[in-house]
């Protein structure tokens, strides 16, 4: 079995002189200082990194979302020309069974999505216009407030404006968030051809 040595003897044994030398404190500064700047510059690398996932995961869900909003608009577009050219055509207009039936669904969700506000003004204006116009004048048309003629003319114009302002407007907004998307070599085509799988 091994002898103890007392403890005055083991410090004794131990070799302090480099704790004295110059050498040895500027050598313990400069670990410390590139410790403590290696910890800092890590910190602000994975900031940086966080920040670029979570606006890269802000442009999907906003292309995304834009671009379910543009194929419901355009649908709704392509069925009041429909309505237009059924009225062209001389018919008597019935509400209940002559006014198109416009989906709804994404601009309805919209409501509870936490993106909706991050969509420009003259995007959600415009297809909120468009719902309003649309609706306003057929019940008016309905009701016999107003000629069907007038009322086509009015409703052309309204279905003018919104294929060339908001959807133009939506089209190119886009592809914008693409052009961004892809600076950050996200395909955005790729990624809807893997959920759809």
């Amino acid at each position: 079995m091994p002898k103890t040595l007392p403890i005055k003897t083991a410090v004794k044994k131990l070799d302090n002189s480099d704790l004295i030398k110059t050498g040895f404190w500027v050598g313990q500064v400069f670990m410390l200082i590139a410790t403590m700047l290696g910890v800092y510059l890590a910190s602000q690398e994975g900031m940086s990194q966080a920040m670029t996932f979570n606006d890269i995961n802000t442009l999907q869900d906003n292309y995304h979302l834009r671009r379910s909003l543009r194929d419901e608009f355009s649908d709704n577009i392509d069925k009041l020309d429909e309505t237009i050219a059924f009225l062209r055509q001389g018919h008597t207009y019935f509400a209940e069974k002559d006014q198109p039936k416009f989906d709804t669904y994404v601009w309805q969700a919209m409501r509870f999505s936490p993106r909706t506000m991050e969509t420009p003004a003259p995007i959600l204006t415009g297809v909120r216009r468009f719902h309003s116009e649309v609706d306003d004048l057929l019940m008016r048309l309905d009701k016999k407030f107003l000629g069907r003629s007038l009322i086509t003319e009015r409703l052309e114009a309204v279905s003018k404006q919104a294929r060339e302002e908001t959807l133009a407007y939506l089209e190119a907004d886009l592809i914008n968030i693409k052009q961004v998307l892809l600076s950050y070599n996200v395909d955005v085509n790729q990624v809807l051809s893997y959920q759809a799988k």
